[in-house]
C-alpha cells in the first residue's frame, strides 16, 4: 500500500536550518544535521580543522579539501528530488518541458533514475534503449496517485568517492562502510577485509539501526520528560521566590524606618541567590535540550531513511548513524545526575530572625556583605572539586557552580575514550578537565578574557601537583573549554601515584580574568546588591 509522501515528509526535513530554504547540494555532518554546501562554507572560519554544528554545536573533522569533501547527503538529494518533483506535477499549471531532449518538448512521465521529466518519444528510448535497462518510467497520473513513492531500490544510488562513476555494491565489515567492486579488490580485499553483497547484508543492517533507533528514542523520550520537569520546577521554584518576597515585604512594612532601609537588601539577596539557581536550571535545561535536540534529528532522520533509504544509502550512512545515535544516547545519561536543591532555605531564616531583635535581624542580613563584595570585585579566584567513586566514573563529572567577577563557572572532568588495543583492553586513555563560564548579569563584559590553571592535588607527601595552564576568552554561549588530554587515565588510578585516595580526586582551577565583569568602585553598591 503506497503512502503520500507529501504528506509522510515535512518541509522542515527538507529545509536547511541556516538559509531555511530547500537543500542544494545537502552535506552529512556526524551529528546526523545536513545543511547546504554553501551555507557551510560561509559558516567556518579560515584555518579551521573542525566544522561545529550550527544547530548542536556538536563538532565534526573538516577535511582537508574543505567543505566540498564532506559527504554527500545522497539520501536528502534523492528526496529533494522526488518531493519537488511531485509538487511540481501536483502544482503545475502548464506545461513541464522535456529534460531528456533538446526539443523541450511536453513531458508526460518522469524516470525515478535520471531524475529527469521525459517527453513520449524519450519515454519510447528510455524504454528501448539497452543504456536504461532497469530504469523506472513513471507516468504523471502514477506520480499523482504516489504509485512509486516507495521505491528506494530504484533511486540513484550514491557512487564510490574513491573510484569515481563505480556505482556502490557492496559492504565491508570490517571497516563498515559500503564500498565499489574496485574497492573490494584494492582497498577492502580479502583476508583483511570481510565482504558481503550490499543487498545481502542490508536487512542486518536495518535491524541494527533499528535497534539503536528505538534505544535513542527511548532516550529522547527521558530527554523530554527531564526538559518538562526541569521547566516546571522552575516554575514552582520563581512561585517559592515570589511568596518569599512577599512575606520579606509584609515583614518590613510592620517595622521602623531603619528596618525599611534592610527591606530592599533582603530582597535583593532572595533574587540573587533565586537567580544563581535559576541560571544553573538554566544551564541544565540547555544542555538537556542540546542532548534532546541531538537525539531528535538523529531518530527523524535515521526514521526517515530506514522507511525511505535505498540499501545503499543505508549501508552509506549505517556507520556514522549508529555511531551518532550512540553518543546520543551516552549524552542522555549524563542528565541522570540532574536533581538541583530547590528549597530556598534561606527565606525560612529570615522568617524566623525577623521576629527576633533588631539587633539579631542586621547580622543575619549584613553577615555575607564583604564575602560577596570580594568575589564579585576579584579578579582571581581559587576553587576546587572533589570528584567521589572516580574509578567508576563513565560521563561528565561537574563542579557546583561558583560565582566571580560576576560569571559563573564551572569545572567539569570526564574521561576520554581511546581506541581499544589489540586485546580489547584500556577503553580510557586520558582524563580530560574543562571551564565553563557563563554570564550572570547584562552588566557582564564579553567576552571573558581569562588565564586558567587546571591541577589535579596530590594526595600523598612529595608528591608535586599535576597543572597545565591555557588562555582562552570565553564568549556568549561558548561550551565548557580545557584539555581532552590532561592526565593519562592510569596516572590518575594508581595509588602509587598520589593521586587518588579512597576513591576520591581533587582538582583545583585558578582563574585570573583581566577584564572585570562589572565596573564599580563603590563598595555600598555591593552591599546593597549582593548582601
Amino acid at each position: 500500500m503506497s503512502s503520500d509522501i507529501l504528506k509522510d515528509i515535512s518541509d522542515e526535513f527538507l529545509q536547511c536550518q541556516v538559509c531555511f530554504r530547500t537543500y542544494s547540494r545537502p552535506k552529512l555532518l556526524g551529528c546526523l544535521h545536513t545543511f547546504c554546501e554553501a551555507c557551510l562554507v560561509d559558516h567556518v572560519p579560515e584555518g579551521t580543522y573542525d566544522i561545529t554544528c550550527p544547530v548542536c554545536s556538536q563538532t565534526t573533522p573538516l577535511p582537508q579539501d574543505g567543505v566540498s569533501k564532506l559527504k554527500e547527503d545522497s539520501f536528502i538529494s534523492n528526496l529533494v528530488a522526488t518531493v519537488g518533483a511531485k509538487k511540481r506535477v501536483l502544482e503545475r499549471t502548464g506545461n513541464i518541458p522535456c529534460e531528456g531532449c533538446d526539443d523541450k518538448k511536453n513531458a508526460t512521465s518522469r524516470c525515478v533514475v535520471c531524475n529527469d521529466f521525459l517527453c513520449r518519444s524519450c519515454v519510447t528510448a528510455h524504454r528501448k534503449m539497452k543504456v536504461f535497462r532497469g530504469h523506472l518510467v513513471v507516468s504523471f497520473d502514477d506520480m499523482k496517485k504516489g504509485l512509486f513513492d516507495e521505491s528506494p531500490e530504484l533511486k540513484n544510488g550514491p557512487t564510490c568517492d574513491i573510484h569515481e562513476g563505480e556505482k556502490i555494491r557492496f559492504f565491508c565489515k570490517t571497516c563498515e562502510i559500503p564500498v565499489c567492486h574496485n574497492c573490494t579488490v584494492l582497498d577492502h580485499s580479502l583476508p583483511k577485509h570481510q565482504i558481503s553483497r550490499l543487498k545481502a547484508t542490508s536487512e542486518e543492517l536495518r535491524r541494527d539501526m533499528l535497534h539503536h533507533l528505538n534505544e535513542a528514542t527511548r532516550h529522547k523520550s527521558t530527554l523530554d520528560r527531564k526538559s518538562h520537569d526541569i521547566e516546571r520546577k522552575k516554575a514552582d521554584f520563581l512561585k517559592q521566590n515570589e511568596d518569599t518576597c512577599h512575606r520579606l515585604e509584609k515583614k518590613f512594612e510592620e517595622l521602623t524606618h531603619t528596618i525599611d532601609q534592610l527591606k530592599e537588601k533582603a530582597l535583593e539577596m532572595t533574587k540573587t541567590k533565586a537567580a544563581i539557581k535559576i541560571q544553573e536550571l538554566d544551564t541544565m535545561k540547555e544542555k538537556v535540550d542540546s542532548y534532546r535536540s541531538r537525539l531528535s534529528s538523529g531518530c527523524t532522520y535515521a526514521e526517515n531513511i530506514l522507511t525511505r533509504g535505498s540499501d545503499a544509502e543505508v549501508a552509506a550512512a549505517f556507520h556514522q548513524m549508529r555511531e551518532s545515535l550512540s553518543e546520543g544516547v551516552k549524552c542522555s545519561r549524563r542528565t541522570d545526575q540532574y536533581d538541583p536543591d530547590l528549597t530556598m532555605v534561606w527565606a525560612d531564616v529570615y522568617d524566623m530572625e525577623l521576629n527576633r531583635l533588631l539587633e539579631e535581624v542586621r547580622e543575619v542580613l549584613w553577615r555575607d556583605d564583604d564575602e560577596i563584595a570580594e568575589m564579585v570585585q576579584h579578579t582571581e579566584g581559587t576553587f576546587k572539586f572533589t570528584v567521589e567513586n572516580f574509578t567508576s566514573l563513565q560521563d561528565t563529572a561537574s563542579s557546583p557552580t561558583f560565582f566571580f567577577n560576576n560569571f559563573l563557572m564551572n569545572l567539569e572532568c570526564e574521561p576520554e575514550y581511546s581506541p581499544e588495543d589489540e586485546e580489547g583492553k584500556n577503553p580510557f586513555q586520558t582524563l580530560g578537565v574543562f571551564l565553563g563560564c557563563k554570564r550572570y548579569t547584562q552588566d557582564s563584559t564579553w567576552p571573558c578574557d581569562a588565564s586558567v590553571d587546571f591541577r589535579i592535588l596530590p594526595k600523598k607527601p612529595g608528591v608535586d601537583c599535576h597543572s597545565v595552564h591555557m588562555e582562552h576568552k570565553f564568549i556568549e554561549k561558548d561550551r565548557p573549554w580545557g584539555y581532552p588530554r590532561f592526565i593519562a587515565w592510569k596516572d590518575v588510578c594508581d595509588e602509587e601515584s598520589g593521586y587518588i585516595r579512597n576513591d576520591r580526586v581533587t582538582f583545583e582551577v585558578c582563574v585570573k580574568v583581566r577584564n572585570k565583569g562589572m565596573d564599580s568602585n563603590d563598595s555600598n553598591f555591593y552591599k546593597l546588591l549582593f548582601a
